[in-house]
């Protein structure tokens, strides 16, 4: 069966779908069947897998450093591609290699600002909706592309709590907030999710009491402190 690569997320599920060996760091390469069916594996079953393994596709999981494993922690950066067939810009990445990164940077906000955040507040509206309809449908336009591209920079400017940068920091304390709370709902974590709800920011010290929850899970794998803008 043909799979194809969807993104890179965080999950609890140490199985992969492919091997016996454990996804102990709680960061998975997330894959589609033909079906529709969404599975879960390390980067290298998906490698092996995947129809599009070297692909550029949405990380969900750049406000996370990883301990131990196969890839350094890669941060948001903005990219402008550069013109011209065979341009190069910083870097000397190609101009196609630089497109495909402004596509994954517009793909990731979407999925943070329309999946992944659902119910915090002034995240979603209408015109997303539509936009992630199309995503699901595979048929996002240029023009889709150039108003996420243009939304990010104004949230970056004017509404930095809803950039970027931000939402993944928040999606991280998020993620393993909800899940410390299914295993033991202590008053320590509700308060966070509070704040995060509310303020969308803890401070690096709330954060650093996050890495000591995975750490006494063994997770090699920690939320950056200083990933909210501040």
């Amino acid at each position: 069966m043909t799979y194809l690569l969807l993104r890179i997320d965080f999950s609890d599920d140490p199985n992969c779908n492919w091997c016996s060996n454990k996804l102990r760091s709680g960061k998975v390469r997330v894959l589609q069947d033909a079906n529709g069916r969404e599975v879960q594996a390390g980067p290298t079953c998906a490698r092996k897998n995947a129809s599009n393994p070297d692909e550029r596709v949405p990380d969900l999981t750049k406000a996370t450093l990883e301990l131990e494993g196969d890839e350094p922690p890669v941060g948001p950066s903005i990219v402008t591609p550069p013109r011209g067939p065979g341009a190069k810009g910083s870097g000397g990445l190609s101009a196609e290699r630089q497109e495909q990164i402004r596509r994954d940077r517009a793909e990731s906000y979407l999925l943070l600002r329309v999946e992944k955040l659902v119910g915090y507040k002034d995240v979603l509206f209408p015109r997303l909706q539509v936009i992630y309809q199309r995503y699901l449908d595979k048929a996002l336009t240029e023009d889709d592309y150039n108003y996420l591209d243009n939304l990010m920079a104004k949230t970056k400017a004017d509404r930095p709590k809803l950039s970027l940068r931000n939402l993944q920091a928040t999606y991280a304390c998020h993620y393993w907030i909800e899940r410390f709370l299914e295993q033991d709902p202590k008053p320590f974590i509700q308060s966070l999710q509070a704040q995060l709800k509310g303020r969308l920011y803890l401070t690096p010290a709330q954060v650093g009491k996050l890495n000591e929850c995975l750490s006494e899970q063994k997770r090699p794998l920690e939320i950056d402190p200083e990933a909210f803008v501040r």
